[in-house]
């Protein structure tokens, strides 16, 4: 689950660390500085994946230590870039031997929405990336192939 106090705090860690005001984070991620200020007040229950995605890449920083899923970062002088969602999932799948339709009716999810993510139309948000990767027993960062 997503723990917004949690997220609030290693965000403003980040930013402290890279020397950035809100303003500066907002030029540099795409995004408006009142959704930073948001962010660091705890006013959003959590960021779109999107967001959160251009986060960690910018910062260069595990996905798992900003959800708060792990106490301490992971000791990576880098993070590969992200790559396609949807072919990281059907490679799941398949080293799984797992259908979709056994992957939806475990997951409890519509088939309309994996396919939305098998095709790259979406990504699953911040709560669903978590369940995911639980579901195959993995960390956030191996589900979306930020670690090894």
């Amino acid at each position: 689950m997503f723990d917004t106090v949690t997220f609030t705090d290693r965000l403003a860690e980040q930013m402290t660390s890279y020397g950035y005001d809100a303003k500066i984070l907002a030029e540099k991620i795409g995004v408006s500085v009142s959704t930073i200020y948001n962010f660091l007040k705890g006013r959003y229950t959590q960021p779109s994946t999107n967001i959160f995605l251009n986060l960690i890449e910018h910062f260069n920083c595990s996905a798992d230590y900003m959800l708060g899923l792990v106490e301490f970062p992971e000791n990576a002088s880098y993070f590969p870039p992200l790559r396609s969602y949807g072919k990281r999932l059907r490679e799941l799948l398949k080293s799984r031997q797992l259908t979709q339709k056994a992957f939806i009716e475990q997951m409890k999810v519509s088939s309309n929405l994996v396919y939305r993510w098998l095709s790259d139309e979406t990504v699953p948000t911040i709560e669903y990336l978590i369940k995911i990767a639980n579901f195959f027993e993995i960390t956030v960062d191996a589900l979306i192939e930020r670690t090894k």
